[in-house]
Parts: structure tokens; C-alpha cells; sequence
């Protein structure tokens, strides 16, 4: 996209042989040119983002089964004379 829009300021340049239109066209060229770094840094911003947060997503399910491993060794009791907690 940006070589059409490129052959189109050189063309744009071409049919207005004036220093306007070439500054115009150098300035909307420079422009685009900006934007294009700003996506592309949005872009890795992005990505670097989704990494952290399937990182992020998979530390709840292991810190539930440490929490698991950690409390296995009680038992909960409570049927006729068992007392309510002992260990295994």
C-alpha cells in the first residue's frame, strides 16, 4: 500500500512541477512512514502482551494444585465420634 500511495505522490509531483506539492507530498510520505513505526511498535506491544497473559493464565491453575498438595494431608471428619479435622 504504501509503494501505490508513493507512485501516486510521485505522480501527484509530476502533474504539479511546484515546490508545494513536493513539500505537501514529502510531508504526507513522512507521515505515513510515522504511522507505519507506530503500528509496528503497537504490534509488539500487543504480541508482548498476549505472551504475559498466557503466562499469567496457567499461574492460577498451578497455584491450585500447590494449594491442593499443601492442605492433601488434612482429612475432614465429622461422622459420629471422628473429630473435624486430624491429620492423614
Amino acid at each position: 500500500m504504501l509503494a501505490r500511495f508513493h507512485s501516486f505522490c510521485c505522480c501527484l509531483v509530476r502533474r504539479k512541477d511546484s515546490p508545494a506539492a513536493a513539500r505537501i507530498t514529502r510531508e504526507i510520505e513522512s507521515a505515513a512512514h510515522e504511522q507505519n513505526d507506530g503500528i509496528e511498535r503497537i504490534d509488539y506491544v500487543t504480541q508482548d502482551n498476549a505472551a504475559l497473559i498466557e503466562e499469567l493464565a496457567g499461574a492460577p491453575t498451578s497455584q491450585a494444585h500447590t494449594l491442593h498438595e499443601a492442605v492433601a494431608v488434612f482429612r475432614l471428619g465429622g461422622i459420629g465420634n471422628e473429630p473435624g479435622l486430624r491429620f492423614a
